[in-house]
């Protein structure tokens, strides 16, 4: 193997943009890094992709530590020669005793072709990709209806890096031939007293620029360093990020920082996969999905489940199957799909369906975060609405009206129509993570963009609110039964919804010292023996995967208000409680405030249930704590005197089979 030359770059008369200027052309994205990486790396692959309906883009991560052959052909082959420390710590990382390696890999997609030089002109139709991805900067899409630019996209692989170093190896078709092509390259900071920039490249010196190794040396020097081979004919790209950023970049919603492992690191790359791109692994009738995603370390896989079958996605999946006209995705439980439109001017602006789904516990990818951690991603997935363009990546989930039930949300999914997209594409930022219509300077795109918003948001407040319907005289419908039966076709790989006693035992929060009142005659103790769970000798029901718990809409009068501060499920000697922790805010003046609480079953349509059937059993208020922790005989008001503070609890019995919604109101007394 041949030495490949350095070529650092000199400051032009006429000016330079800077390495730390294509670093920074992300900006400062809320995301993680390795989020930012997983959605531009995709993006790219996907406007990537050769043309043919039948064509599927296979993406792919692989890491691993770098072996000792491995390291020693990167000092002795490739970074033979480095830019001094002071712009880049590439020299110290060789020397490091462990190095890593991340590959980010596509087939099925056109690589990187057209001229290597960025001053060499092209004709019409002939692509620039090399040019555009490794000389350029900013270089606007040429593909209709594509999802971003290789001068944003590329700034996410180098920030992945700890030194800001990438290998690229890529085969394309030019010049009428196939052509494989090797170089690498970094951005560091400018030196020399301003005479170089900070960007880098190694490859080979041709008339003062360096260029790619080409053909077999490419390929026999991309082997060596553990790239994946090209098979057959194929085309694509395949870039090593090095030393690739790990448990560094791991920042929660919260956030704060998560210890990650490597393997742990992979993990939540393939979760921002399915996350983001879940609509490309959907199957309509008979044709495959038009990508297919791989992830693994030290040749150990990770598994992506398909997105049907995983329940936080499934009911968006059975939304696109709706908003395709697809029957064979359809779901039993209630849907809408409706046109969204704007009156000035008039315009149809895209296509939103609606989707009922049961709520389910899940086991998720191994990432460093539990499950139900609220800063996992698919934690409290149970009211949004996926927003896309015409390439069918999601933009960003929009959260609505939280679910009148914990046990049953709702998912959406909304599709820019083809005249409307360009003004949604010129409404997201460098990360394509967001709409913002306030960014625009086109008033007209402006007015679009938040005609659209506003028309979704409507729609989701209309379908989150829930009918109220009476139940045919004759027995409740056993919702619990009715679930299992959906278990094998909509669940197949968890237990079923909250009517099959999924509660799990936990210590109710101790709120005592926070104030007086409520109802004027305390129960006897020996009655807190139902609401204290830890009482000797009371049998604990088994723990399987615990649903997402019942949800509390607060209905708020006119001065006196109360808010929900949280609710969860608590199994109690066999039953099923709901303990509600709410505050009040009483109205000024007021001697007090009444606050009443109305629980009901939700039906399988949707509808809260106004009148029960004879005989039914309906849910009970069983408790009110006050912020002391005394407590009072349930009934289904208690009167809070003004000047009390702290935060209430109200316990509610959860009758079986039945999925439950609760309102609670405030109304000032005087």
């Amino acid at each position: 193997m041949e030495k490949l030359d350095f070529g650092p770059e000199r400051v032009s008369p006429s000016g330079n943009i800077t390495a730390a200027g294509v670093i920074n052309q992300l900006g400062r994205p809320g995301l993680d890094v390795l989020e930012v990486l997983t959605r531009e790396s995709v993006q790219n692959s996907w406007d990537a992709r050769q043309p043919g309906a039948r064509n599927q883009v296979h993406f792919g991560l692989t890491g691993w530590q770098l072996t000792d052959m491995q390291r020693k052909a990167l000092r002795d082959f490739v970074f033979v020669d480095c830019p001094p420390a002071e712009s880049l710590p590439l020299k110290l990382a060789l020397k490091a005793p462990a190095l890593h390696a991340l590959i980010v890999s596509d087939r099925g997609t056109i690589g990187l072709g057209g001229p290597t030089r960025a001053d060499l002109p092209t004709t019409t139709g002939e692509p620039r990709d090399f040019v555009d991805f490794l000389r350029n900067v900013g270089q606007p899409p040429e593909k209709k209806l594509s999802g971003g630019t290789y001068g944003y996209g590329k700034a996410a692989l180098y920030r992945a890096s700890t030194v800001h170093t990438i290998l690229v190896h890529t085969r394309c078709e030019w010049k009428g031939r196939l052509e494989s092509r090797f170089i690498a390259s970094a951005l560091g900071q400018p030196y020399g007293r301003g005479q170089f920039t900070g960007r880098f490249w190694w490859g080979q010196e041709k008339k003062g620029v360096v260029e790619p190794l080409l053909g077999t040396a490419a390929d026999k020097l991309a082997a060596v360093l553990g790239f994946p081979p090209f098979e057959g004919n194929d085309c694509g790209t395949s870039i090593l990020i090095l030393q690739p950023v790990y448990a560094a970049a791991a920042a929660d919603f919260n956030g704060g920082h998560v210890d990650r492992t490597p393997r742990q690191s992979l993990s939540t790359m393939a979760e921002f996969m399915l996350w983001y791109f879940w609509p490309k692994l959907i199957a309509y009738g008979r044709r495959r999905p038009t990508m297919k995603f791989t992830v693994q370390y030290e040749g150990e896989p990770v598994q992506i489940p398909a997105p049907a079958d995983y329940p936080p996605l499934a009911g968006y999946v059975q939304a696109m199957h709706r908003i395709k006209d697809d029957e064979i995705g359809a779901s039993i439980f209630p849907g809408t799909v409706q046109d969204i439109a704007s009156q000035r001017p008039i315009m149809t602006l895209g296509r939103l369906a609606l989707q009922r789904f049961p709520v389910s516990s899940h086991r998720g990818f191994d990432t460093g975060i539990s499950d139900d951690d609220t800063s996992a991603h698919f934690a409290s997935l149970t009211h949004h609405t996926a927003l896309m363009r015409q390439p069918e990546l999601v933009v960003k989930y929009l959260a609505g009206p939280l679910p009148v039930s914990g046990q049953l949300g709702y998912a959406g999914v909304f599709i820019t129509s083809v005249d409307a997209d360009e003004a949604y594409a010129s409404s997201e930022p460098p990360a394509h993570d967001d709409w913002v219509p306030k960014a625009l300077e086109d008033k007209r795109h402006k007015r679009l963009v938040n005609a659209g918003l506003r028309e979704i948001k409507a729609a989701m407040e209309a379908f989150a609110k829930p009918a109220t319907g009476t139940q045919p005289a004759g027995e409740l419908a056993p919702l619990g039964a009715f679930a299992r039966r959906l278990g094998a076709s909509l669940l197949p790989s968890v237990a079923g919804p909250a009517a099959v006693s999924p509660f799990t035992t936990r210590r109710p929060t101790d709120h005592r010292g926070l104030g007086e009142g409520g109802p004027a005659k305390p129960m006897k103790d020996e009655q807190e023996d139902e609401y204290n769970i830890e009482t000797p000798g009371l049998p604990l029901p088994p723990q399987p995967p615990e649903p997402m718990p019942p949800t509390v809409t607060p209905v708020r009068l006119p001065r006196a208000r109360v808010e929900v501060v949280s609710s969860r499920p608590l199994a109690v000697g066999g039953g099923r409680r709901l303990e509600i922790s709410f505050t009040v805010k009483h109205a000024p003046g007021s001697a007090g405030t009444k606050v009443t609480i109305s629980p009901r079953a939700l039906l399988d349509d949707g509808q809260v249930e106004s009148e029960p059937p004879a005989g039914a059993v309906v849910p009970e208020v069983l408790q009110w704590v006050s912020p002391q922790g005394a407590r009072y005989a349930g009934s289904p008001s208690t009167y809070i005197a003004a000047g009390v503070t702290g935060i209430w609890r109200v316990l509610v019995s959860i009758p079986e089979d039945v999925f439950l919604h609760v309102d609670l109101a405030a109304e000032a007394q005087v």
